[in-house]
């Protein structure tokens, strides 16, 4: 839209309104008096908004970055999206009706109004970072993301029955309540929180980053098919029977981890050990369903169990210093093995034919590699292969 102003809108009285990507527009005039529903996202330009109807249900007014204030809220109003409004400081009082709240990176909002009277359902202020409380939940709330906010230091009063998602990732919270009975998603990585609530219905849990966690519960949700503690650099131990749904189990950067539980939950899909330093071993028999095994960096790590499953298609050592061999025979479904600078690694065994991806860059004991042309394996990587003298493709040896 070329112009910067609307002066006069259709005598059709509306019910929606989109405005949404008039990037010139500044000002609006009067609004229908049956208006409904207004988006005006992705008006940067525009600095503010006429009175709003009694009708209004719906505004959105995401990336208004000029955008210092609202006027007051019609009674009725039941969803209010504000994202990236970055210049605006303040919110009206908000009508009980409210349901829906979304302030993505409202990075000048230094304080939200009061919320306990609303019928709030979904509160998400992500990244406002000025914040440094939030006012109590009503009842009805059942998502709260209040993540990045770095002086956030506790959480209001929460409806702990209701509740089914908390994220909380990178802020000062140190204590959750003791109970959250219908969470499903816990995201609470980054905060120096210490202690889990129960959680017993559970289906996701990342606890990524969070330096002062030592152990988690020995019970975990039956339900949960999503953990991740990676970068819990205090965290010794897994409890030793996982949920046996769980479907990707995250621990990479866990330095004082050094072993996993004896049996993982069979239906496991993905494990990233990445950067566990302490890790010694793995359990003898990984679950069938393994899709990707992560273990760069794993320098305690001088062995993988004897039999990988059939199901691997991915599989990285790379950096394994003391890794010396592969098992005799790797899975004919793998495409990706990484071994680039496991320095103690003497030979590879016979490549799987699908193998599209190998790198054995700087390996400087390799000795030996399989024939080349048995996999699908375009480039492969030898520098730093200090060792190795010669390379088999085919029919043809290839001297070094």
């Amino acid at each position: 839209m070329p112009g910067t102003t609307i002066e006069e809108l259709p005598s059709l009285p509306p019910q929606h309104l989109d405005l949404s990507h008039c990037y010139g527009l500044r000002t609006l005039p009067a609004l229908p008096p049956t208006l409904r529903h207004l988006d005006c996202s992705n008006c940067g330009q525009l600095q503010g908004l006429p009175q709003l109807p009694p009708s209004l249900t719906w505004l959105d007014v995401t990336e208004c970055y000029k955008l210092q204030q609202l006027p007051a809220l019609p009674e009725g109003m039941q969803r209010l999206t504000a994202d990236m409004c970055e210049a605006l400081t303040a919110l009206p009082d908000l009508p009980a009706s409210l349901t829906h709240l979304n302030l993505y990176n409202c990075s000048s909002l230094e304080q939200l109004p009061q919320l306990k009277h609303t019928s709030m359902i979904e509160l998400a202020c992500n990244c406002c970072s000025l914040l440094q409380e939030l006012p109590d939940m009503p009842n009805s709330l059942e998502r709260l993301e209040a993540g990045y906010i770095p002086n956030l230091s506790r959480l209001p009063q929460l409806p702990t029955q209701k509740l089914k998602l908390l994220y909380v990732h990178d802020t000062a919270i140190s204590q959750l309540p003791g109970s959250l009975p219908c969470l499903e998603d816990l995201h609470c990585g980054g905060a120096p929180i210490r202690q889990l609530p129960v959680l017993p219905k559970c289906l996701v849990l990342d606890v990524s980053d969070s330096e002062h966690l030592q152990q988690l519960p020995e019970q975990l949700s039956p339900s949960l098919i999503h953990l991740d503690c990676s970068g819990c650099s205090e965290l010794q131990l897994l409890p030793a029977q996982l949920p046996r749904l769980l479907r990707r189990l995250c621990v990479g950067g866990c330095r004082a981890l050094q072993q996993l539980p004896a049996q993982l939950p069979a239906r496991l899909l993905e494990l990233d050990c990445a950067g566990c330093s302490g890790l010694q071993q793995l359990p003898a028999q990984l679950p069938r369903t393994l899709d990707s095994l992560q273990l760069n960096h794993c320098t305690a790590l001088k062995q993988l169990p004897e039999q990988l499953p059939a199901s691997l298609t991915h599989l990285n050592c790379s950096k394994c210093s003391g890794l010396q061999q592969l098992p005799a025979h790797l899975p004919r479904q793998l495409t990706i093995l990484d071994v680039s600078n496991c320095t103690a690694l003497q030979q590879l065994p016979e490549l799987p034919p699908a193998l599209r991806c190998l790198n054995c860059q700087g390996c400087s004991s390799l000795r030996q590699l399989p024939d080349l042309s048995q996999c699908q394996a375009k480039r492969v990587p030898l520098k730093g292969c200090s060792a190795l003298r010669e390379v088999c493709v085919g029919g043809c040896t290839l001297e070094l």
